[in-house]
């Protein structure tokens, strides 16, 4: 029977959108007693929780957070291990390939840190929500790649998987501008998170002409580079190595790869 529910339940969230969609997400909270709520304003989903509201422009995206912002938290804060990285109030954290900012959440609402968060985000429509999501620190609409050029962006945010490298699907492409690691860090950097659906080596290789210290790297590196859908990992530890870095711990499951790296 709770196969039977769970499955009718998706496909209600499927075809629903905009308002309707809210009524069934609120309507699914009230009943499983959870004090958070949903409202579509804007062109944007809302999640409220107590005093905090999260933008989504991608409904699928706001379904990981359905849970309520610190569930989501704790699982981006198994998934980059860092309970392996010592983070102080005022550290910077550099988050590439942020999303709608849900890492930020990690250091807010589960660590409690009053860290600097700096966002480097290509998709303007999670761009705008990053403002919103987090108003008080910097964020950055561009791409990171080796060099300075325009590029095809490959749009694919149901599934948060829009890149540089062209996928086996994606609905749509924009021409971006992209910078280098030293166009966006003008400083040391406590915790660098990389996640660029396949073109981590080429935002990575740049660290070798950095002239600030990254004490830390998690980077995901698992199979989504390209129509075959490699993984990145043995070409992002071949650089990271040569570059001084020695793995501190991992995190698989099924094709998930996530590899958290420190400064020796």
């Amino acid at each position: 029977m709770k196969k039977i529910y769970s499955f009718l339940w998706m496909i209600i969230l499927k075809i629903s959108y905009d308002n309707l969609f809210c009524i069934f997400l609120n309507l699914r909270n009230f009943l499983k007693k959870k004090n958070i709520r949903f409202k579509y304003q804007d062109k944007m989903y809302v999640l409220k929780q107590k005093e905090k509201k999260w933008f989504f422009k991608n409904k699928y995206r706001l379904l990981r957070n359905v849970n309520g912002l610190e569930v989501r938290a704790k699982q981006l804060h198994d998934i980059y291990q860092l309970n392996q990285v010592e983070i102080n109030d005022k550290d910077l954290v550099v988050d590439i390939g942020a999303n709608y900012g849900e890492f930020f959440n990690v250091f807010d609402l589960i660590l409690n840190k009053k860290i600097n968060y700096l966002s480097v985000e290509p998709s303007k429509d999670c761009y705008e929500c990053l403002k919103k999501n987090i108003p008080d620190q910097k964020h950055i609409n561009s791409a990171i790649f080796n060099k300075n050029i325009k590029k095809k962006f490959f749009l694919s945010e149901d599934t948060a998987d829009s890149s540089l490298i062209e996928p086996q699907k994606f609905s749509n492409y924009v021409e971006v501008e992209t910078k280098t690691l030293n166009d966006v860090i003008t400083e040391d950097v406590r915790l660098l998170k990389v996640e660029a659906e396949g073109a981590e080596p080429e935002i990575i290789i740049n660290l070798k002409k950095l002239n600030f210290i990254i004490r830390f790297i998690v980077i995901d590196v698992s199979y989504e580079r390209g129509k075959n859908k490699e993984s990145t990992e043995k070409r992002c530890v071949t650089i990271l190595k040569s570059f001084g870095y020695s793995i501190k711990s991992e995190y698989r499951i099924d094709e998930r790869i996530v590899i958290l790296f420190e400064k020796a």
